[in-house]
């Protein structure tokens, strides 16, 4: 598939060329044929170091000859915001919002982006709100206000469900949009489901429960014990048999309670909270393949990095969280993340340079501040 995928690009490449060649022909000077070589190397950014330095050449040309361009004004931004330079692409943005266009609401979420990028949530916001109004099947504005909900809900709160409903409906719109899958595996890894109670043994593998264990849990899935918070006692599900009596869940390590929990003899029952990580990892690998913008698939890798970190398979979680700096070297989380399990490694040398390093891409972070400084004070001793 990736074959055919690339002998498609090369093709149409190729023809793309082949016209743009002959427009020169007729006239090297036409705004047009210059919009339309920006436009093609805005395509080749993944592909071509030097493609955004050629496209910001023809996209400022055009601006210069025909400065009244919605078209020009637009390829500027999208330039701009490539190069971060949040500021300049927000003004041309929103000066390409006085033409009237179809696209209005895609315009209106391409504004509330920059707006993200600058930490300007509120007006976000309200950018990404008027997107949908104007255009309810925005695929962006939907993935985007989802984003900036789901950021709002404390780390174990209950998961926003518009987040949720709007992720949700904006891969049914476009089931290969890669930020849509990444933004439903966020939502879904940190949302830990309360589903139901069972019997558990202290020092047994097993849960015990009569009624109330969902059906789509699987093998994979990851569970927590008595409460949703980290210090919860977690492990991953290996099996799940169903018969008259009930249901018996296998767990892939043995359960050993505090004894303020145990209430009849050695078990106790327990309300399970329980995390679909299977699917979580499927859309991130689904994200990954169904794009080749190199800071799309490091988020994707990212979140394979979190999955097998947060159940304590910290070589994978390191392999993960390396692929995702090396597509994104700026991927602050991702450095930090890598930080962390080289240090529950005891790589403690490779530690403080992952941290330092993020520390250095986002310096405002507490808690980046706190772990470089510790491995800082290690690399003294």
């Amino acid at each position: 598939m990736h074959r055919v995928r690339s002998d498609v690009r090369d093709t149409l490449t190729n023809a793309t060329l082949h016209f743009i060649g002959r427009a020169d022909e007729i006239d090297t000077n036409y705004p047009d044929t210059m919009l339309c070589k920006a436009i093609f190397w805005m395509n080749q950014c993944s592909s071509d170091g030097r493609a955004l330095e050629n496209a910001a050449y023809y996209a400022s040309a055009v601006l210069r000859l025909k400065n009244c361009s919605m078209a020009a004004k637009l390829a500027n931004g999208i330039i701009a915001f490539h190069e971060r330079s949040y500021c300049q692409a927000l003004g041309l943005f929103l000066a390409s919002l006085q033409y009237k266009q179809p696209f209005r609401g895609t315009i209106y979420a391409a504004i509330g982006v920059c707006a993200m990028c600058l930490d300007e949530m509120r007006v976000a916001s309200c950018a990404f709100e008027r997107a949908l109004a104007l255009e309810p099947t925005n695929v962006g504005g939907l993935v985007f206000i989802a984003s900036l909900r789901a950021a709002n809900v404390r780390v174990h709160s209950p998961l926003d469900e518009t987040a949720m409903r709007l992720t949700t409906k904006a891969i049914e719109l476009d089931h290969a949009f890669s930020p849509a899958l990444s933004q439903l595996a966020h939502c879904l890894f940190w949302n830990w489901r309360r589903a139901f109670r069972a019997r558990v043994i202290n020092g047994s593998r097993e849960l015990l429960c009569k009624e109330g264990a969902p059906a789509v849990m699987t093998h994979g899935c990851d569970v927590r014990l008595g409460s949703d918070g980290d210090d919860a006692v977690q492990a991953r599900v290996v099996d799940v048999h169903y018969d008259d009596t009930g249901t018996t869940i296998t767990l892939s390590d043995a359960v050993h309670l505090d004894e303020s929990r145990v209430t009849t003899g050695t078990s106790a029952e327990l309300t399970i909270f329980w995390r679909n990580t299977p699917l979580i990892e499927e859309l991130a690998s689904r994200a990954y393949h169904s794009t080749e913008d190199p800071a799309t698939r490091a988020e994707a890798y990212f979140i394979l990095g979190r999955t097998h970190h947060a159940r304590g398979d910290l070589e994978q979680a390191v392999l993960y969280y390396s692929q995702a700096c090396k597509l994104d070297p700026n991927y602050t989380l991702a450095h930090f993340r890598l930080a962390q399990a080289h240090a529950a490694r005891g790589e403690l040398e490779v530690a403080a340079e992952r941290a330092t390093e993020a520390n250095r891409l986002m310096p405002k972070i507490n808690e980046v501040c706190l772990f470089d400084c510790a491995y800082a004070t290690c690399r003294c001793w």
